[in-house]
């Protein structure tokens, strides 16, 4: 996954998360649990997938990994 990607993905879901908090007024009773925990969570999955995807060489895809072998 690029950068690209993962910012696309992470605005979709704080969209998501907004508008189903909005449907029941910002009280917290739609997703208590999405607005406490899985924001943080998602805020350091989606670190650490930047920070892999920046280590990493954009242009090597599986297929050309040395580890990864293919049975004829």
């Amino acid at each position: 996954m690029s950068s690209v990607t993962i910012i696309i993905v992470s605005f979709l879901y704080v969209l998501y998360v907004v508008l189903m908090e909005s449907r029941s007024g910002f009280s917290g009773t739609a997703m208590p649990v999405i607005l406490s925990t899985s924001l943080r969570m998602w805020a350091y999955l989606s670190a650490g997938v930047f920070m892999i995807v920046r280590q990493g060489d954009p242009q090597q895809t599986i297929s050309d990994h040395p580890r990864v072998t293919y049975l004829p």
